[in-house]
């Protein structure tokens, strides 16, 4: 392995260069698809914006009077074609119906604007959160310092660019970030409030991170387990405002599709989406649960293994997502947003979030910008030096992660590889709170 080059591969100049190379390189990808595309649905059949449409769809079925039947799959079937005729392929909608009633807003315009307001929004919401992030990244700012006392001149003046912002542009540039912003899913908007949350409690400002956390509840499997930790920590406020703003989304649903909205999507879920999802795209989800099904549970269906061993391997699934979280509430303990290294932990359970949620997708992985973030710059605060073996290991990250999706290599393989990523960046991640917190027993002793 040639340490000369990986260093000279991740040097500040170079990592400015890639950033703005493939932040450069979607941008053109993202106009000529758009370009050449005959109307609103393309050459193969599939609709622009792909599962914006699904939003989309919600919204113009509550804004038409139709929200009580806002997750029947006839009415949305027959919406998405007046919108998008000639699709082949149809994005089912099964969120909390507060997000339908909040998609009534961008429904009223037409489709492709809709659309194109969706990926400026996404896109703002990114870069706000990598914008809160800012001042906490201490590390980096330690690391300009260092290159500016060594050669005279900062990252700024090498490169055009701060380290926060080749951070920045690394993250937009990554693949599963550009998807999620491009293809209409709102991953952008989770990880503005993920960063949100983690920069206010830091801060010991827990109105601004129960607001955060609140709104977070429109994807509950993100929002509910930072939710419990805090509890843990006695956040009271942070917490009970979380907790009166779920009241709000039901009440928001309630309104618009009827008071037992939540049960109908539960039924959507386990019911026709479940079918559809793992038909179509099973081997792009990331996690467990979802791993064991199409590695695992779906090739011994096709071997006709009997219904009960099948039922135990599924809730083998469930138990291993239990010992996960368990493994995470003990872990926890420890965790004190007073103390330096508390972006580690939360670092850690932000990286855990697709792998424990009973729904994530390939582009769900976005999310692991806020980890890789949080932990390269607590390195770079400790002044820990970022070892040849460690720039490999996130360059071929940032390589390999789309390249694994867009090959179908869990396809080939008939294995999610992919569901691999979160728990490692989690399990790094962690490493380095343990690591943090030897050091403090050394220094107390």
């Amino acid at each position: 392995m040639n340490h000369t080059l990986i260093q000279s591969l991740t040097s500040p100049t170079r990592l400015a260069a890639i950033a703005l190379l493939f932040t450069g390189v979607w941008g053109v990808a993202f106009v000529a698809k758009h370009a050449l595309a005959p109307d609103v649905v393309n050459q193969s059949g599939e609709a622009l914006g792909r599962d914006f449409l699904a939003f989309y769809v919600a919204g113009r079925i509550v804004q038409q009077g139709d929200g009580a039947q806002i997750y029947d799959p006839v009415l949305q079937t027959r919406i998405t074609k007046e919108i998008t005729p000639g699709i082949r392929g149809y994005q089912y909608f099964i969120n909390p119906a507060s997000v339908a009633a909040v998609y009534t807003l961008v429904a009223a315009l037409p489709y492709m604007p809709a659309f194109y307001l969706h990926v400026v929004i996404m896109a703002t919401c990114y870069l706000l959160g990598m914008w809160l992030l800012r001042k906490e990244l201490t590390g980096l700012k330690i690391r300009s310092a260092e290159l500016a006392r060594h050669t005279g001149m900062g990252l700024d003046t090498m490169t055009g660019l701060s380290g926060f912002w080749i951070a920045a542009l690394l993250g937009i540039s990554w693949m599963p970030m550009m998807h999620t912003i491009t293809g209409g899913q709102n991953a952008g908007l989770v990880f503005l409030l993920l960063c949100w949350a983690y920069v206010a409690t830091r801060r010991n400002q827990p109105i601004r991170a129960g607001l955060a956390l609140g709104l977070l509840l429109f994807k509950p499997q993100y929002a509910l387990p930072f939710i419990g930790l805090l509890l843990l920590k006695r956040r009271w406020r942070t917490v009970g405002l979380a907790l009166l703003l779920g009241v709000g989304h039901y009440a928001l649903g309630a309104a618009v599709c009827g008071t037992d909205w939540p049960v109908k999507m539960q039924q959507a879920l386990n019911g026709y989406y479940r079918a559809e999802e793992r038909k179509v795209s099973g081997h792009s989800h990331i996690a467990i649960t979802e791993a064991i099904d199409y590695s695992i549970i779906q090739p011994l269906e096709r071997r006709g293994v009997s219904e009960q061993t099948i039922r135990q391997v599924r809730w083998s699934g469930y138990a291993l997502v239990g010992l996960v979280i368990a493994a995470l509430i003990w872990w926890w303990r420890d965790a004190d947003p007073s103390r330096p290294d508390f972006g580690l932990y939360w670092g850690t359970v932000t990286a855990l979030l697709p792998s424990i949620s009973l729904h994530a997708q390939y582009y769900d992985g976005a999310l692991l910008v806020l980890p890789l973030v949080l932990t390269v710059d607590g390195l770079l605060m400790r002044q820990i030096p970022i070892r040849p073996a460690l720039r490999w290991a996130l360059v071929l990250l940032y390589f390999l992660y789309p390249l694994i999706f867009l090959l179908q290599f869990s396809k080939i393989i008939g294995f999610q590889l992919l569901s691999l990523v979160p728990p490692a960046v989690a399990l790094w991640c962690g490493r380095w709170t343990l690591h943090a917190g030897s050091k403090r027993l050394a220094d107390e002793q």
